[in-house]
């Protein structure tokens, strides 16, 4: 079994693992990711399903009680699982960003009054990204 992991401190916080009867497969992988839940696997794998050259993804929580995902990711012949997740990574972080851009943008245009309408708020928040049309790119 094949193990690529990023340690932050001394926990690894991804761990890649690849299976063991096909070592030199770059179709196919496990990412273990460290202190996530189905929050990050959910959106995740959303991003994974537009990649291109994805023939099967997804992810699970082993545990209720552990906090980690394992997404897994398996490509057409001509494609990396590891380039391919790490493509969904970067998507779904730009989507983020994108987010919370547009919720600052609401946010400022709240007024500054102390008794300000939460409501209002997220009608604004929810019109802002409607109008973003927020996609991966």
């Amino acid at each position: 079994m094949c193990d690529d992991s990023i340690k932050i401190a001394a926990k690894p916080i991804l761990k890649k693992v690849i299976p063991e009867n096909e070592p030199d497969d770059d179709t196919c992988a496990t990412f273990i990711i460290q202190d996530e839940d189905h929050t990050l696997g959910n959106a995740l794998t959303h991003v994974l399903s537009v990649q291109p050259g994805v023939e099967m993804y997804g992810y699970v929580m082993p545990h209720p009680s552990e906090r980690e995902i394992h997404v897994n990711v398996q490509t057409k012949k001509d494609f990396s699982a590891n380039d391919t997740f790490r493509k969904a990574v970067t998507d779904l972080r730009d989507i983020a960003s994108v987010i919370l851009e547009r919720f600052d943008e609401a946010v400022e245009k709240m007024p500054c009054e102390t008794n300000t309408n939460l409501d209002e708020m997220y009608d604004n928040l929810r019109d802002i990204l409607m109008d973003a049309h927020i996609k991966p790119s």
